[in-house]
């Protein structure tokens, strides 16, 4: 790696998993997070993360745009912008709600 990307080892399961995390030279914050990932079935497939904007949304840095992109496919899989933050929040029934859906969806 170098000063601008950091090799990551993330538990994973019984293991880890190695990870790349790139930052913007400029800013210093994040800009991509890299690793292979199984999609639903087959080998793992490369898997890239990419803060596209940054901003300051109620006094903090945000991402304001996240592209989700598998390596075999030829655009975004995912988009997630980010329009406003509200800080303070009680998550606790969205939280659970999101347990639920998960544990069903295995």
């Amino acid at each position: 790696m170098d000063v601008a990307a950091a090799r990551l080892l993330v538990p994973f399961r019984d293991g880890t998993e190695a990870a790349t995390v790139a930052f913007d030279e400029g800013a210093g914050f994040p800009s991509s997070y890299r690793v292979p990932r199984f999609r639903s079935r087959g080998p793992k497939v490369g898997w890239r993360v990419d803060v596209r904007e940054w901003a300051r949304i109620a006094g903090i840095a945000w991402p304001r745009r996240v592209v989700v992109t598998w390596a075999d496919e030829p655009g975004p899989w995912y988009v997630l912008p980010t329009d406003r933050v509200e800080l303070d929040v009680d998550a606790d029934d969205a939280l659970n709600r999101a347990r639920v859906a998960l544990v069903e969806a295995s």
